[in-house]
């Protein structure tokens, strides 16, 4: 999979229509060194790839080697202090793994991606659980039927005991959910959430569906691009057994949405398009459990530069976004950048905690309490052709 600079949708100069947010303080994080996950330009990670919790820190990604694509995974449990040494964890077989997804919660680590081998048409998604912290895992199973042509966007999503596997049909757009109750031993029947047409923006190879979720008190959210280029939502109030109708959260939608929730609250992170000039990262909040939703506020800093990718959770009191913001209108370099809030409205002062690069794109944020860290991944090149890249990660308290 290659990654790709979007071509510019406008001109620059006509003014942003955007509510900027007024900081509430600094509140600047004392960012530490860099940790290099994966060797150079060997490596591709994906949305979801890296989490942390506790005292752990997780990354799965996908590398090259002599053999093809496999998935590696390494973690630490000492904060980030150290990191182990690399192991597969998709299947030796295999010589087409991608597409990697953690979750982790009530001390189960779960994983998903896509594989193939020679023999197997088409390519599944599978899944692998560990009880502790990824030293050793289940055995590999497809949560994909055989008659689905293509799978792409594989994600797992965990709270407590309730597993969530989802993934996308490549050939019909629809996005399916496969539940368990059991921290992932068995999973029911899959149940499809939403169908889209798995079309992007001229120029990008970014594509709608790829859903994500997250869990409150007594709801849990689906959130997915749409074909139109929106964002849209559907709730579920009764564990995942049945989904409300979808509902519209935002149009013109470059990049992924993600959301976090704590309680009756929760916020959806993405990157909107005005229109006239450039795409600004965004978000929109709920007080009452997704039944309305607050106007949509910028977060990213700067007007003249596009701002992407949006990653928010809630950690510590605090709801914390980092987002993808260029260095020019033109957008040959960006960096990451970090915001938080207690209540969503105001925010701390912008700090960029990455060096600029002619590749980036952010694989998860979380945050090992143990520490009181925030700790983002990313992947990163110099070559915008390449399919290859390096995976990073670091922290800051």
């Amino acid at each position: 999979m290659k990654i790709r600079r979007r071509s510019m949708l406008a001109s620059i100069g006509v003014a942003m229509l955007a509510l900027a947010l007024t900081a509430s303080s600094t509140l600047a994080l004392t960012w530490g060194s860099t940790t290099t996950i994966s060797g150079p330009d060997v490596a591709n990670a994906w949305p979801s790839g890296f989490v942390a919790s506790g005292s752990r820190l997780f990354s799965a990604y996908r590398v090259l080697d002599g053999d093809g694509r496999h998935i590696e995974f390494r973690r630490s449990a000492d904060g980030g202090a150290t990191f182990s040494d690399p192991v597969e964890i998709s299947r030796p077989e295999a010589v087409s793994s991608y597409q990697a997804a953690l979750a982790y919660s009530g001390g189960v680590l779960h994983a998903a991606w896509v594989e193939g081998t020679e023999a197997q048409t088409p390519e599944r998604g599978f899944y692998r659980r560990s009880t502790d912290g990824g030293v050793t895992w289940s055995d590999p199973i497809a949560l994909t039927p055989t008659a689905v042509e293509s799978v792409t966007s594989p994600r797992v999503f965990a709270s407590g005991s309730r597993v969530f596997f989802t993934y996308t049909d490549g050939v019909t757009g629809q996005i399916w959910i496969k539940r368990s109750t059991d921290g992932g031993v068995t999973f029911a029947t899959r149940k499809a959430v939403a169908t889209t047409t798995r079309r992007g923006f001229a120029g990008s190879e970014v594509r709608d569906a790829r859903a994500t979720m997250a869990f409150g008190t007594g709801v849990i959210y689906v959130v997915y691009r749409s074909s139109d280029h929106g964002v849209r939502l559907r709730r579920s109030t009764d564990a995942g057994g049945s989904w409300k109708p979808s509902v519209s959260v935002s149009s013109r939608v470059y990049s992924d949405p993600t959301i976090a929730a704590t309680g009756e609250s929760a916020v959806i992170a993405y990157s909107y398009f005005d229109g006239t000039t450039n795409e600004y990262a965004a978000i929109r909040r709920t007080s009452n459990r997704g039944s309305t939703w607050g106007a949509r506020r910028r977060v990213s800093s700067g007007t003249s530069a596009p701002a992407t990718d949006a990653f928010v959770i809630r950690a510590d009191g605090r709801w914390r976004i980092t987002y993808l913001r260029c260095s020019s209108s033109a957008c040959d370099l960006s960096a990451l950048w970090y915001r938080s809030s207690r209540d969503g409205v105001t925010w701390s002062t912008a700090q960029r905690f990455t060096a600029s690069r002619a590749v980036m794109r952010q694989i998860g944020l979380g945050y090992t309490s143990s520490t009181k860290q925030v700790w983002a991944g990313w992947l990163a090149g110099a070559d915008p052709a390449a399919s290859d890249f390096t995976i990073y990660a670091r922290g800051g308290g």
